[in-house]
């Protein structure tokens, strides 16, 4: 393969994490705003250039096996190499939120659970749920 058509596949590939580094940030704004359309519809984007991105590592690994990147191409790996380790921790941060949030949501959906269970529901000094319903199965009349 020519130099020139590696350097090329080297741009494109370094296009596309660019574009997943913007996906990435407009996803953590999505979360801020809690705008799950959006989120759901990234996800299919970042799952696309993620797909993109593998088809063109592996098309530039085959063409390069036993060849030595010069200084311009490794200039750009390099950068890729960078903005990928970026992407990653982005994309860690993202899930941690999207975790965070779908615990949270779990906790209100028991809370609400155990509210409709029961007459009347307290909190410790933990900030744990606790019922006051009645305990001896006997009911007031």
């Amino acid at each position: 393969m020519n130099n020139d058509k590696i350097i090329s596949l080297l741009k494109l590939q370094l296009n596309y994490v660019e574009q997943l580094n913007v996906l990435l940030n407009d996803e953590r704004q999505s979360l801020v705003d809690r705008d799950h359309q959006s989120i759901t519809s990234l996800a299919v984007k970042k799952q696309e250039l993620m797909s993109q991105l593998q088809d063109i590592d592996n098309n530039i690994s085959i063409h390069c096996k036993n060849i030595s990147l010069n200084d311009e191409q490794n200039t750009i790996k390099n950068q890729i190499k960078t903005l990928l380790t970026h992407c990653h921790k982005t994309n860690l941060s993202n899930g941690k939120a999207i975790e965070l949030s779908i615990n949270s949501i779990d906790r209100l959906q028991r809370s609400l659970i155990q509210k409709r269970a029961n007459k009347s529901m307290t909190y410790n000094a933990k900030g744990h749920t606790r019922s006051s319903g009645s305990s001896s199965g006997y009911t007031s009349a």
